[in-house]
């Protein structure tokens, strides 16, 4: 709808100018050359990122290896999802199951969902639900909270409206099959075949509502509650939505290896490695930190944000890694330019 009015609206303004060239004899190509095109830049852009970027996801491979990985858990895969915004698969249906059918086809251990599955309301999910229904892995569906899923940008509900509504979203979720965290946690569990004996080893999920370093984002969650009743010194892998958490309170801590978020689609725009979510996010895409005394990381397939210098933060050296995923769907315009949906895979591997 956005596309159409912003045409709409440079086609009339190029046609007012036409009418005024020829009302004073004067040349429209003239017009036209010396900078009347530049109007049509924006809306080219936009038409290029809605007919063939949304349309298509990349896939992101990420190697991360660490001491405190268990044996058995050598080799261990799970994909990263986040930011569905189901309000832009509107009439899309056929986009949303191709990227569960690739999501699937992956063949991963678990799946991570990192927040907003909608856009407004749970009306979104309306006639999708048998689509997301469909992701699958041996350990499980995981989600968390995004900003987007406590319906604040709902006009139409008030204070009682948004908090039912959120009711009713958190059960849509769990009825996918999903198992949502609200600052809780979960250990996945394996059997580890040494020396002849069979043994449980384990890995921590935490997951917490959103918090964010913004004011004008809410913030629910509390990390020290997700780790209540969690046991201790087992590598660790936290859900978080908004990037900025992991500069609040998360980059310094030994008892988290991995933070997981989304939330900035890297504002839906990339040019030539360049994206004005760095204005507002100092981590907003790729990889970040990265604890070189406990563990190391190789990419495959890595954008060039991943680079070193984006290994660090601005008080000191993190002690543990962030990974920002740019999302598969979209806010505002239903358009990507230059950052294509994005699915990630990470395997763990001990030293």
């Amino acid at each position: 709808m956005l596309i159409a009015v912003l045409s709409v609206a440079v086609l009339l303004v190029i046609l007012a100018v036409a009418g005024v060239a020829a009302i004073f004899g004067a040349s429209f190509k003239l017009f036209f050359l010396r900078g009347l095109w530049a109007l049509l830049v924006a809306p080219a852009f936009i038409l290029y990122g809605r007919v063939f970027e949304v349309g298509k996801a990349d896939v992101t491979e990420v190697d991360i290896t660490s001491s405190k990985v268990p044996a058995s858990f050598d080799g261990y895969r799970f994909v990263q999802i986040s930011d569905m915004h189901l309000l832009s698969f509107a009439n899309r249906d056929k986009d949303l199951e191709k990227f569960v059918a690739k999501i699937n086809s992956i063949g991963a251990d678990a799946i991570f969902f990192t927040g907003d599955l909608q856009t407004m309301e749970p009306s979104e999910l309306d006639g999708k639900e048998d689509i997301l229904r469909k992701l699958s892995a041996p350990d499980g569906v995981f989600s968390i909270l995004g900003n987007h899923d406590y319906c604040l940008y709902a006009l139409n509900l008030d204070e009682a409206g948004r908090k039912a509504a959120l009711g009713e979203l958190i059960s849509r979720e769990r009825a996918l099959g999903w198992k949502l965290l609200l600052n809780e946690n979960a250990v996945i569990t394996r059997t580890s075949e040494t020396d002849s004996l069979s043994r449980p080893e384990s890995i921590l999920l935490l997951g917490v509502e959103n918090i964010s370093a913004s004011p004008q984002f809410p913030s629910p969650g509390s990390l020290e509650k997700s780790l209540e009743g969690a046991p201790e010194g087992l590598f660790t892998v936290l859900l978080s939505h908004d990037p900025s958490h992991w500069r609040m309170e998360v980059a310094q801590r030994e008892d988290v290896d991995l933070m997981l978020s989304g939330h900035t689609h890297a504002m839906q725009f990339v040019l030539f490695g360049w994206s004005p979510s760095k204005w507002a996010y100092p981590q907003w895409m790729g990889l970040y930190g990265g604890p070189e005394e406990n563990g190391n990381v190789s990419g495959k397939e890595l954008s060039a944000s991943c680079g070193k210098d984006r290994r660090t933060v601005e008080e000191a050296p993190a002690k543990n890694f962030l990974y920002v995923n740019t999302g598969l769907g979209e806010t505002g315009v239903n358009t990507r330019i230059g950052i294509p949906p994005e699915i990630t895979v990470f395997t763990l591997h001990r030293p």
